[in-house]
């Protein structure tokens, strides 16, 4: 009887080991497939210009294709000559009797994922030619805020916009002004006498990846036994093959990698932005985004231009 017994647990746990290592598999092997497939179909970065900003922003000219919409389809982007998103073709020189909006932004605006007509843009036009008269969205994508402020100082204001639309994500174009405007940050924006001006820093020596990495959000914001709790079950192989398909817990996703504690800079979920009270570098990361946007006001209302925003939300 004692034999038998053996052999039984022998034999089951033969089978769930069996089972183990072959789900183990399974999930490598998806997870093989899900990344090829990723990287075989053009994708939001393929639509970018390989250097630089120009008329469109960092949107590439003369481009038709066919880009992933995440969801295993495809959907049509294209740009014109000029490297705005839009079929059509547009000059300097605004036609008469025609409101045109410059459309400023990061993925959101530029429409990531999302077809030719279907992005906010093109909505946003066909609902005002439909109700108030004839209006064109001339859409450049700049990433953030203050790059959106020197591609309309350099770039934008040559197509003599009557709007310029400023799309805001909440929570990574904050972070993005931080380090846009940092001493040694991305550019140089001075207003003297109600002039603005903006350069690039030649020299840049802070990034959101090498600068803001440090920055955690601080303990008295985190409940003390949660992050070790998360951390244990968080392990990579689980959060990126097993764990994920039964227990889905990246609804707020970080950038940096690691989230225990979390950054609080962190341009995909953006929770530094919300602490009460917050942190004097958040603070300050509010400040610079104001800057960024009383330079609009002041350079759009010298030249008898409207500035409006959009506001974005994340996932928090």
């Amino acid at each position: 009887m004692p034999c038998k017994t053996k052999n039984l647990w022998f034999v089951v746990a033969t089978v769930i080991l069996s089972f183990l290592a072959a789900t183990v598999l399974a999930e490598l092997a998806l997870g093989l497939m899900e990344k090829n497939q990723r990287h075989s179909v053009p994708d939001y970065g393929d639509t970018m210009r390989s250097q630089g900003l120009a008329q469109g922003g960092y949107l590439r000219e003369n481009l038709t294709m066919y880009v992933t919409n995440g969801l295993g389809d495809k959907v049509r982007w294209t740009n014109n000559s000029m490297g705005f998103r839009s079929d059509r073709e547009f000059s300097h020189q605004r036609p008469l009797g025609v409101l045109r909006i410059l459309s400023l932004g990061d993925s959101f605006t530029a429409g990531y994922r999302v077809g030719q007509e279907e992005t906010f843009s093109y909505l946003q036009e066909r609902w005002i030619n439909k109700n108030y008269g004839k209006a064109e969205v001339l859409v450049a994508e700049i990433e953030e805020p203050t790059t959106a402020l020197y591609h309309l100082v350099k770039f934008g204001i040559k197509m003599n916009p009557d709007v310029v639309l400023l799309g805001i994500t909440l929570g990574n174009d904050i972070t993005e002004s931080y380090v846009g405007l940092d001493p040694k940050g991305l550019y140089i924006l001075n207003l003297e006498q109600e002039t603005v001006h903006i350069d690039s820093n030649k020299n840049p020596q802070i990034g959101y990846v090498h600068g803001l990495e440090n920055y955690k959000l601080p303990p008295e914001y985190l409940n003390s036994y949660l992050p070790r709790l998360i951390g244990f079950v968080d392990m990579w192989w689980t959060r990126r093959y097993l764990w994920r398909r039964f227990f889905p817990q990246d609804a707020a996703i970080t950038s940096f990698g690691d989230r225990h504690p979390p950054n609080l800079f962190d341009i995909n979920n953006g929770f530094g932005m919300f602490t009460n009270p917050a942190p004097a570098v958040i603070d300050e990361a509010y400040n610079r985004l104001f800057r960024i946007l009383a330079a609009f006001q002041t350079f759009c209302q010298q030249r008898g231009i409207l500035f409006a925003l959009q506001l974005f939300p994340q996932r928090y």
